[in-house]
């Protein structure tokens, strides 16, 4: 699997970027065999004027339902990770949004993933973007959900100096 740094939001320019660590994390959990089970967790990081960077994550809790279609993230252990990674920041680590696995070469969100990720996204009180990724066996889905509207975002690789 070709690892992708970062995504471009076509309408607006946006750019999202994600920590090469934050992608190593997540490759284990690829449903590569038949038994494989979903998996998800948080997205955390920095947001720098309109622009994302994703620098950490939560992983699969026990307290999570994973099945071979479907994870179900509770809170437990995903909020206290994200809280403390708050704290440590000086309060400046935000809650980006959610990944998880699909068992497909290329994923597509299932109406699931839209209903949540529009939940998710209506009940934010500050207004800020949700981003969303589902990782497949051989790639990425990607969106950026804001003001109501789901935008699939173009992948795009990232040089040292574009960060």
């Amino acid at each position: 699997m070709q690892l992708v740094t970062g995504w471009l939001e076509p309408k607006s320019g946006r750019l999202i970027s994600i920590d090469n660590e934050v992608l190593q994390r997540v490759i284990p959990f690829c449903q590569n065999s038949p038994n494989a089970m979903e998996a998800g967790g948080l997205l955390l990081g920095l947001r720098r004027a309109s622009n994302i960077e994703v620098k950490w994550l939560t992983v699969p809790q026990k307290s999570d339902m994973r099945k071979r279609f479907g994870f179900v993230r509770e809170v437990i252990g995903h909020a206290a990770t994200a809280l403390l990674r708050w704290s440590e920041t000086g309060f400046t680590a935000d809650y980006i949004g959610e990944w998880h696995t699909h068992p497909e070469q290329y994923p597509t969100p299932s109406s699931t993933d839209i209903s949540e990720w529009s939940r998710l996204e209506a009940a934010r009180t500050d207004n800020r973007p949700l981003f969303f990724l589902i990782i497949g066996t051989a790639g990425f889905y990607a969106c950026l959900y804001d003001a109501g509207e789901m935008h699939t975002l173009t992948p795009i690789e990232f040089s040292k100096e574009t960060i």
